[in-house]
Formats: C-alpha cells, structure tokens, sequence
C-alpha cells in the first residue's frame, strides 16, 4: 500500500461547500434540496471516523480499500458541486443585471440548460447511491479499525520525545549558534527577570541538538540553578508543563491538579533563583494560554531564561523572545562532512570518484538539513555500487526505510493545518521544483482552486501564504521593490511532502517518460519538456495542468480535460491557441509565457466566463 490517502481535508472542503447557503438557496429552485440533504448526511455520517482510519490504514488492507473508495466518490463530489456552483453563479449574475425573464427561463421546462439540470441532478442521485453504500460499510471497518486505535492511540510525537541528555555523535555543526545563544543566556536584562530565547526553523533542522548544547554547556553548569528540560510538543497544557517541572526540581511525583496551587508549588521550589527553562517543540500560537504559563513563570531572579524551540515564527512572536535564532541549513562544507562521517567509514573517507560525485549532489538535495544529511548518510553507508548511489540520488521521494525521520517531522507541520491550507499546501505539488514562486500567482492559483475561499480571495490567500512561511514551509521570501512582486522558494524536501501528500493526484511525467495507463485519479499534471508517443488522454478529472517545452500537439490533451480550473503553457511553439480553451468552463487560472500566441488571440479567451486571472 502506497503513500498516505488524505481524505478528511477534501470531505471537509466538501461539507463546507454543502453548508453554503447561497448553495442552499440555488438546490431550492432546481429541485435538488433533499438529494443536497442527503449527500451533506452522508459526508457527516464518515466524517468523525476520519482522522483515525487515515492514521493507521498502513495497517489494515481492508480500511485502506474503503479509503480508496472514499477517496474516488468524494473527488467526484466535489467536480458535481463546483459544477452546480458555476450553474448558480450564473443565476446569481443574471439576477443582479435585473434580467429576471432570463432568470424565469434558466429555471423553465423550455429552456434549453434543461438536459443539463437532468444530468446534473441525475449524476447528485449516483454520488449519493455510492456515498451511503460506503457510508453503511462505516461499521464493519470501525470495528477492524478499534484494534488498532487502542494499540496505537499513543501519537507519533511521543516516540519522539526530547530530553537534556547530550548525545555527542548527533552534534554537528552549530558552534557558532551555540555560541551566540550561551552569550545571550548571561546577558542580563535589566527590564526582565526572565526572558525568552526562541529556535526557529523547519522540522529536521536541528533546533533541539541546538538547545541540548547551550543547556550543557559547561561554563553555564554553576551559572543556572535549577535546569529543567521539558518537552511541550502539540499539547501545550499549563498543568501539565507546571507538574514536568514541579517532578524536575523535587524529584518526586506531583499530585497536585488545581491549576493554582500547582503555580504555588512552583513558585515555592523557584522564587529567587535563577533557573534555565528549555521548552522544546512548542506548537502553541495562543497567546492568553502562553500568558497564563508566563506569568507564573516570571518569579526567578534577575537573569533568569526561557529556551524555547519552534518551528513556527509567530510562536516566537507570541513568546515575546528577546534573541529569536532562525536557524538556517549547514553550509557545504559542513554538510558534506556530516554527510562523509555517517555514509563513509573512516578507511572509506575516500570513496572512487564517480560515487564521489553522486555523493555530493545527493548533499545538495538535503539543502543543509542535518536530520536528512544524518539519515541518507546512514542509509548509504552499506550501499557499495554505483547503481545504489544513482537510485538515492534520483529518487523524487527517497524510498528508504527511515525516510520518516524527515518526513515525518514534516508531515507534523503538515498535520497541524488547517484543511484550507492543507488543501493549498497539497496544490504546491504541481510547481515546478526548484523555481521561484510568485506569491500572487500562487494566491490566484489557490482562489481558483477554492470556491469556499472566493468570499475572502485575496484577503484569504495572504493568510495561507503567511502561514506556510511561518512553519518554514515556503522560504526565502523577497520584496522587489521595483517590480512590486513578492517572491519565495519552496525546500526540496517540502515540494517532496507536497507530492507525497497529492500522491495519485499528482502525475509528473518528463521527457520521453511513459504515461501510467491508469491515471483516474489524477487532479495536478504537469507535463515537461514531454515528447514521449503516447499522449495523456484520461484527463477528465485534471484541475491544474502545466504544459511546458513541450510539442504544440501536445496541447491537445485540454480537450478532454472538463473540470480544469487552472491552466499553464509555457514555451510551446504554436501559432494558434488551442479552441478547447473556450470550452472550459471551470477555467479561473490563465498562464502564458514565452509561447507564439498573439496578443489579439489571448485577449479572446480572457473574455471567457471561467478566465478571471491571467499572466502573460
């Protein structure tokens, strides 16, 4: 069973679609309110069972099929409303220009659209027949599913839970952030008893190993007294972190439950002393919750810190720190060394020179991450031949069996997002790798994409964008204040999650790469620099499609393609745009560039209804 089947985002995204009241009110006038009824019943019946059926499916082929099922009948769900959308905003323009006997036709057994409401009522009749009957299997794979919810109910994060113990083989290559940070614990800040340092950076980073090296540095063993470690990670839970550290500094168990005499307790244990405080992994961007622990928190001397990791930026905000680290990849050199010490043995520390190589371009491709310099290092420790190496360095998703120490550190971040932005974050996967991203095209590209978000658009769009930059997701972020755009980078690795995530959803074929014969399932295509024989022509249930460098005949896989929403052609040399772009009528997002079309062609298909967002 491959890759993760994310389905409880698009459910979500499909349950608020049905909640619309604007929805409602059109399903009024076509006669489809109670089929709308029951498709909204259904999408609530599977939802609660979600988030644990796609958590441990790995483990059950039975609940891994039910999900593919699933998985199929909402897809299709969500085309038949965006269809049903278009149909009512058509109604809806129609009435605000006061045309209300074209109204009165739209809705008439005369007008001509009438096939079309039958088709699409026809077609919310068969999604709903398929829905309830994999709704009523609900049961039948609950009961497998128990099982394996009461053996794993504990969450990964546990498995990865920190301590102050130094490990001195997982320490590389931060001597000058840890430098920075001891200078910044014996700073005294003359306004502040206790202030706050934060770590920032992307899960794999190194912010923990960071925070372990400044919490036992030896010329801070008689400066700080106590030192507690705790690890907060997703729950942040005031009492919780109060009893870790009552437990630290008493050595004892902590029974105490009420919020208040736990904060009496620590204060009765630190009040007057200096301590060092690290709290790893925080995830917390609440600030009245941050406040509450805060405020207890503030009874140390003069002097006193808070080291606090996170990969969040407006946690860091949130936290008031005073010194906030971003902590960014190791450099070349140093990678490479991290990377020769763990894949080389120290007679091998000069493999030939044709591994040599291969080597360091699979450095370039950890981007300085020193969780996946460490783990493909140890990976390709016992890899010998020149073929082994080639098929790491080649591989988009690193098929190794301890790719979820990279992952999932990611998948984490992933996890927390909302389903808007999961949604969003998902799209990414059809960008180009490696390439600037503009932030107003990818906004324009998510709008088209979300009808749920039209409301807000813009608005709604700078939010995503800015929390994808806060949890390091896209990175590098630049202002050019000549052009007035805003552009950014996305890291190898996350453009890889991306992918992982879209899994049958995305198709990437390059080259004289072949076409899977099987591609049903397929939402994101991007064809480059494509001259195989066989062309796509299963793109039915294609959303974004890029073209790029590709022949002009090519062009010819849009004609199938119904339910596009977003469009890219880029350097095909054609003369003539291709007719079946009229014909799109889901059609939000346009790019052009570098391709023959005239102007006066272009400006034909920006009158389109569907084309609201176009870029030469």
């Amino acid at each position: 069973m491959a890759g993760p089947i994310v389905v409880s985002t698009l459910v979500k995204i499909v349950g608020e679609k049905l909640g619309s009241a604007f929805l409602k009110e059109f399903s009024s006038l076509w006669g489809v309110k109670n089929d709308l009824e029951t498709l909204e019943s259904a999408i609530s019946t599977i939802r609660d069972v979600l988030d644990d059926a796609e958590q441990y499916f790995e483990k059950n082929k039975p609940v891994y099929n039910w999900l593919m099922k699933l998985k199929e009948v909402v897809y299709d769900a969500d085309d038949l409303l965006d269809k049903i959308y278009l149909e009512a905003e058509k109604l809806e323009k129609a009435k605000s220009y006061g045309k209300t006997s074209k109204v009165g036709n739209f809705i008439s057994n005369a007008n001509p659209l009438k096939p079309l409401k039958f088709k699409l009522v026809n077609k919310m009749k068969s999604v709903n027949k398929r829905l309830i009957a994999i709704a009523a299997e609900k049961e039948m794979y609950l009961s497998c599913l128990d099982t394996f919810v009461v053996e794993s109910k504990k969450p990964y994060i546990e498995n990865r839970e920190t301590s102050s113990i130094e490990n001195k083989d997982r320490i590389f290559g931060r001597d000058d952030e840890k430098e920075y940070i001891v200078s910044q614990l014996k700073r005294i800040d003359g306004k502040k008893n206790v202030s706050v340092i934060s770590i920032v950076g992307i899960g794999g980073m190194g912010k923990t190993t960071l925070a372990r090296l400044a919490f036992n540095e030896d010329e801070l063993k008689e400066y700080f007294y106590p030192k507690i470690w705790v690890y907060v990670s997703l729950n942040f839970n005031t009492e919780n972190i109060l009893k870790v550290m009552i437990e630290s500094v008493s050595q004892g168990e902590c029974k105490i439950e009420n919020l208040n005499n736990l904060a009496v307790e620590f204060q009765k244990h630190l009040n007057g002393k200096r301590f060092l405080i690290v709290l790893d992994d925080i995830w917390n961007e609440d600030q009245e919750e941050w406040e509450k622990l805060n405020d207890i928190l503030n009874c140390g001397e003069n002097g006193s810190k808070i080291i606090a990791t996170t990969r969040s930026s407006r946690v860091s905000e949130i936290i008031e720190s005073t010194s906030p680290i971003m902590l960014k990849g190791l450099s070349e050199e140093m990678s490479w060394i991290l990377f020769e010490q763990k894949a080389f043995s120290e007679c091998e520390r000069k493999p030939n020179f044709e591994i040599l190589n291969i080597a360091k371009e699979i450095v370039k491709k950890c981007g300085g991450l020193p969780l996946a310099l460490k783990t493909l290092g140890s990976t390709m420790r016992f890899k010998k031949s020149r073929e082994e190496w080639l098929a790491i360095r080649d591989s988009e998703i690193w098929k190794i069996d301890d790719e979820s120490k990279i992952m999932k550190s990611l998948r984490l971040s992933y996890s927390n997002f909302s389903s808007q932005l999961k949604e969003c974050f998902t799209y990414c996967s059809i960008l180009p790798k490696g390439r600037s991203i503009v932030k107003d095209e990818l906004i324009n590209q998510w709008i088209a994409h979300t009808r749920s978000m039209a409301c807000m658009e813009v608005q709604k769009g700078n939010e995503y964008f800015d929390q994808l930059v806060q949890v390091g997701f896209l990175q590098n972020v630049v202002n050019n204040s000549y052009s007035g755009l805003v552009r950014c980078d996305m890291h190898d690795l996350v453009h890889d999650l991306a992918q992982s995530i879209a899994g049958q959803r995305y198709l990437l074929v390059e080259d004289t790469g072949k076409v899977p014969n099987k591609i049903d399932s397929c939402k994101y295509m991007s064809l480059i620099n494509f001259k195989g024989k066989v062309k796509p022509t299963n793109t039915k249930k294609v959303h974004a499609l890029h073209i790029e460098g590709c022949e002009p005949n090519v062009i010819d896989t849009i004609s199938k393609a119904q339910n596009l929403r977003s469009l890219f052609l880029e350097r095909i040399l054609a003369d003539t745009l291709p007719t079946h772009i009229s014909k799109l009528i889901h059609l939000k997002y346009l790019c052009i560039s570098e391709c023959g079309f005239t102007e006066s062609q272009f400006q034909k298909i920006s009158v389109f209804y569907g084309v609201c967002r176009h870029y030469i």
